[in-house]
């Protein structure tokens, strides 16, 4: 497994995400370029000296990982300098409704359009969800609801399943119907419609 090496003998920062889905193989080869501070590069036969902060990140609990086998301790405790617990999204709900305002403003600014409001009611659904995906699945549903909603304001009803549970086809106006449908080949459809 190749990494992206920067100039990392110069300093600097690399960031490695989820790295409790790195196989065991990557991890030996990781601890040992941490631990010699040197690398080679693919196809290279000179050996570089790093100097770089680490920062790695993983959404799976790493202990839970090293007793299953799935990750290497003495790596683990090589990373394990200055920990820092992001809680998920649903154990800290009152971040939700500043998460939506920004996402919104953000939206707005790629797109150059006015920035899109949202009711209060539908804010209370977005915060009442239970958020898998945590943050990037906001993100992800506030992009869809700036793209397909066409007017200024998100509304209760705009809100598709599975964020509302009361989404129901009735309540919905005909070309918004795709954004609660259950089957992909109904919504493609409805939305070609």
């Amino acid at each position: 497994d190749a990494l992206p090496i920067f100039d990392l003998a110069s300093g600097g920062t690399l960031s490695l995400d989820e790295i409790g889905d790195m196989n065991i193989n990557t991890q030996a080869k990781i601890l040992r370029a941490l631990e010699s501070k040197t690398f080679q590069r693919i196809g290279g036969g000179r050996t570089l000296h790093m100097d770089f902060r680490l920062i790695s990140s993983s959404n799976k609990n790493l202990e839970k990982e090293i007793e299953a086998g799935n990750f290497r301790k003495d790596l683990y405790f090589r990373l394990n300098v200055i920990p820092i617990l992001v809680p998920p999204l649903r154990d800290r709900k009152e971040d939700i409704p500043l998460l939506v305002d920004t996402f919104l403003e953000k939206l707005s600014k790629q797109s150059s359009e006015k920035k899109k409001s949202i009711s209060k009611n539908a804010l209370n659904l977005l915060v009442d969800y239970e958020w898998q995906g945590n943050v990037r699945e906001l993100k992800n549903l506030l992009e869809r609801l700036s793209i397909m909603v066409e007017k200024d304001h998100i509304g209760m009803g705009d809100i598709p399943l599975p964020y509302n549970p009361v989404c129901t086809p009735v309540e919905l106006i005909e070309k918004e119907l795709f954004l609660c449908e259950e089957d992909l080949n109904q919504a493609k459809k409805r939305f070609e419609k």
